[in-house]
């Protein structure tokens, strides 16, 4: 549907204008009127109407004059003049401010029907042939971006989208960091009216924006849509295109260091934003050190005393590059996981509950901030395990009961031997550690048994009755329903998943 403005001096013209042309049929549903030339031109600031049927001689604003003041304030507004005979050397200069159209006095109304819609069939071409040519225009500037055009065809292009050259059409332009959801792009695309074009090169999205607004003011309205949980750099000067590429390219080069920056700051991408945190040189063999020192105090319960030695650990990640630091970090994970966690039932059932949370918050983390905070709260659930345990009065004795067992395993494990270690009654350990650890103690054995066959069914030269056998289990059927019925699958289904 179409808007329409009506201008004209005479009040019976215009009513008739208003109140005989069937609206419906030439799919107008907004009819708005103005009696001299000054009243449409603060309509037409507010509103800008498809078209304007106006007469051409009023008080005031004539007709020529508001269409010379329309064109001027850049509104595309269809503009038909009314005019009489004696009128008709106005004509010509009408067509000099880009009248669409004219229509002779007196007039029919299906004369008037007849030219709206012509004119509404030429918005509707303009308006296809302007959707095009947008989309073609903002491929042309992705291809600068990225580098996919050569400078002679990009000439060519720009003259031909923008017609000037490639140093005198600008624009502003902005990266957000670690964008991983394609709908993003259509958030910040949709909701703000700045953005002119965005798209993503790898996890970064490059934002162009409008070249008549302040940059700055941009990218914290982006920063508020995404409610601040991307960082972003922005070029604060207005880019001409042919520096498109470079600026591109220095936008990219920022995402190594932005990595390690808080998250939801916004960074001037032309000011250096520190250096490198891989700059020095990540030594391996002192990380499997540190890695010790960790497990070590981790085990130790201590609240304080384990997070510095992880903080010392994690800042030590950080001198590598990203993929580096995100790999040291996921491995530092798996093997908490697998050694720590796994190889004690009671632990892992604690854990148990936010693993999921966890691995993912460590493999899907934007930035360092994420997977930090992700690592130090796992690493915070272990340590709470572990000072729980120490708070309980008989702690020492647990810990003796499950050192005996994860020794003998494989075996035959007595609790009347167990017992007289610990000059406890029989009954009393057992009631003691089903109190202390949350479940009996053949179940704490099987829970155990059962990991270290999983550690030895990753040896495929091992056959499923031997791994049996090394965990305790003389009858290879039974070994299997036990398997079976903690996960699900049988030991050679399992063997084949890993």
């Amino acid at each position: 549907m179409y808007s329409v403005l009506l201008v004209e001096d005479e009040k019976i013209e215009l009513d008739t204008l208003r109140d005989y042309i069937n609206w419906d049929r030439v799919l107008v549903d907004k009819v708005y009127t103005a009696r001299n030339g000054r009243s449409a031109l603060e309509y037409i600031v507010q509103n800008e109407p498809d078209i304007m049927i106006t007469d051409i001689q009023m008080p005031i604003m004539t007709g020529i004059e508001l269409a010379k003041r329309v064109r001027e304030e850049g509104y595309k507004t269809k503009i038909i003049f009314l005019t009489g005979y004696d009128d008709f050397e106005y004509i010509k200069e009408a067509f000099r401010v880009q009248a669409t159209d004219y229509i002779l006095k007196p007039f029919m109304t299906e004369e008037v029907e007849k030219l709206l819609l012509k004119i509404e069939k030429q918005i509707d071409s303009e308006q296809t042939a302007e959707v095009s040519v947008g989309v073609a225009a903002k491929q042309f500037l992705e291809q600068l971006c990225r580098g996919d055009i050569k400078e002679e065809e990009a000439q060519r292009s720009s003259r031909h989208y923008f017609e000037h050259s490639l140093n005198e059409v600008t624009y502003g332009i902005l990266a957000v960091y670690g964008v991983l959801e394609e709908e993003l792009i259509q958030k910040t695309g949709e909701n703000l009216k700045e953005i002119y074009h965005s798209f993503l090169i790898g996890d970064v999205l490059v934002v162009i924006l409008q070249n008549h607004l302040y940059f700055w003011d941009g990218a914290k309205r982006i920063r508020s849509l995404l409610q601040g949980n991307y960082s972003i750099a922005c070029f604060k000067e207005k880019i001409s295109l042919n520096q498109l590429r470079e600026c591109t390219e220095q936008l990219i080069e920022l995402k190594e260091k932005i990595f390690f920056k808080a998250k939801g700051e916004i960074l001037d991408a032309n000011i250096n934003v520190g250096n490198s945190p891989y700059s020095q040189v990540f030594d391996t063999a002192k990380s499997q050190l540190n890695k010790g020192e960790v497990y070590r105090a981790l085990k130790s319960g201590e609240k304080s005393f384990a997070e510095g030695k992880l903080q010392e650990l994690l800042q030590d990640f950080t001198k590598q590059k990203i993929e580096g630091c995100i790999r040291e970090a996921y491995g530092f994970y798996y093997e908490l996981k697998s050694n720590l966690v796994a190889g004690d039932p009671a632990l892992s059932a604690w854990m148990a509950e936010r693993e999921e949370d966890w691995e993912q918050g460590i493999l899907k983390g934007r930035y360092w901030e994420d997977i930090l905070k992700a690592l130090l709260s796992y690493c915070g659930y272990i340590i709470a395990f572990y000072a729980r345990q120490q708070e309980d009065p008989n702690y020492h004795i647990i810990a003796r009961i499950k050192d005996y067992l994860e020794q003998h395993y494989f075996g035959v494990c007595s609790v009347e031997e167990m017992a007289e270690a610990v000059h406890l009654s029989p009954n009393y350990l057992r009631s003691l550690f089903k109190e202390s650890m949350g479940q009996t103690i053949l179940e704490y054995v099987t829970d155990y048994r059962l990991i270290k066959a999983c550690e030895l069914l990753k040896d495929k030269t091992l056959r499923v009755k031997e791994v049996g056998r090394m965990v305790g289990y003389e009858n290879e059927s039974y070994f299997g329903t036990v398997f079976s019925k903690k996960y699900g699958v049988t030991p050679n289904e399992y063997r084949k998943m890993v």
